[in-house]
């Protein structure tokens, strides 16, 4: 029975130097793994961050497409003086945004050209309208002329 007392110290050293190295192998790498975890968290940070301010700048773009360049468009169209102004982030220039802008700009720029077409047919349609109306009653006049002549009368529309 002497030797499990002579022994104890020695078995319990061992075995609080094996927990330690436990511990010690644990908490690396739980350290590790916060460590990586911090900079996946970062990334992610800055990668929100970076797609916020791409959605600032489209907002930003899509405002300056309807509110400056499609009024300018539709102004050029009336009067070639009237510049049309190009977009206002540079950045976009070549993506799908500012083909989408782009494509935008020349539908309307098609419509006002249809819509000024339509209402051109449509003023001469009036302006045929109204130069028969004026021609025909032109004709009475003449016809009343034309029949006192005939007749030796120098009375005139009458």
């Amino acid at each position: 029975m002497t030797l499990v007392p002579a022994a104890l110290p020695e078995v319990a050293a061992t075995a609080a130097l094996t927990a330690a190295f436990v511990a010690a192998s644990f908490l690396l790498s739980t350290r590790r793994l916060l460590t990586r975890l911090w900079v996946e968290r970062d990334a992610a940070v800055q990668e929100t961050a970076r797609i916020a301010a791409r959605c600032e700048a489209l907002k930003e773009e899509t405002q300056h497409l309807l509110f400056t360049r499609l009024p300018a468009l539709v102004a050029h169209l009336s009067s070639q003086l009237v510049p049309v102004p190009e977009r206002a982030d540079l950045a976009f220039a070549g993506t799908e945004v500012e083909q989408a802008h782009t494509s935008a700009l020349e539908q309307v720029s098609q419509a006002v050209a249809a819509e000024r077409h339509r209402v051109d047919e449509a003023a001469h349609a009036v302006m045929r309208g109204a130069t028969t109306v004026i021609q025909a009653q032109s004709y009475q006049p003449q016809s009343k002329i034309d029949i006192s002549a005939a007749f030796g009368t120098s009375r005139c529309c009458t």
